[in-house]
């Protein structure tokens, strides 16, 4: 069985945020590769923490990420939130063969995922609705990106990134994933 691969994004000013993640996830969960897409978090960090981590069997993996690609991206409801929210869009161009569980830098894992990693679906995401959206809409601080199944779909990338320049966009990434994925996605729990 592969190494379950995990992505999570942050840039260095929400460092904290994303460390707390990571330490939530590897208290209960081992055997991981996880992804940390990002504009400028230092090479440094990332050999600090391999260093604790090459014991246990897992490893944190520095993906940079070109925010330019973003420029023209809509975020229109909250300034809490910047361009870097998009990089997720980007999984199946970055990971193509694998599927890829995206978590928010700021999720907290309180017990084990291995049932979740383990999921055998054939959908190109699976996710779970947002509750709070009066729109039918993915929550997209926690995705199972299918990539292989997303990338049958011929320039995939370039279509989610076109979308998110839209002005429409109430949610930003969760309204481009919702878009694209909502009708065909598996959903959880």
């Amino acid at each position: 069985m592969s190494v379950p691969v995990i992505a999570m994004q942050c840039n260095y000013a929400y460092l904290d945020k994303l460390f707390t993640s990571l330490k939530s996830l590897l208290y209960h969960n081992s055997g991981l590769k996880v992804y940390i897409l990002n504009p400028d978090i230092p090479q440094e960090w990332f050999k600090n923490v391999n260093q604790q981590l090459n014991s246990i069997g897992d490893s944190v993996i520095d993906l940079k990420v070109d925010q330019s690609v973003f420029v023209d991206s809509q975020i229109s409801f909250s300034n809490r939130l910047n361009t870097m929210t998009f990089n997720k869009l980007l999984l199946p161009k970055l990971l193509p063969g694998e599927k890829v569980l995206y978590l928010d830098s700021d999720v907290i894992i309180n017990h084990s995922i291995t049932t979740l990693l383990n999921l055998d679906f054939s959908e190109p995401v699976a996710a779970v609705k947002d509750l709070n959206s009066p729109d039918s809409e993915i929550n997209a601080g926690v995705v199972y990106f299918n990539n292989p199944v997303i990338n049958h779909q011929q320039g995939i990338v370039d279509q989610l990134l076109s979308a998110s320049k839209r002005p429409e966009l109430k949610n930003a990434d969760q309204s481009v994933l919702s878009k694209f994925f909502y009708q065909q996605a598996k959903f959880l729990p």
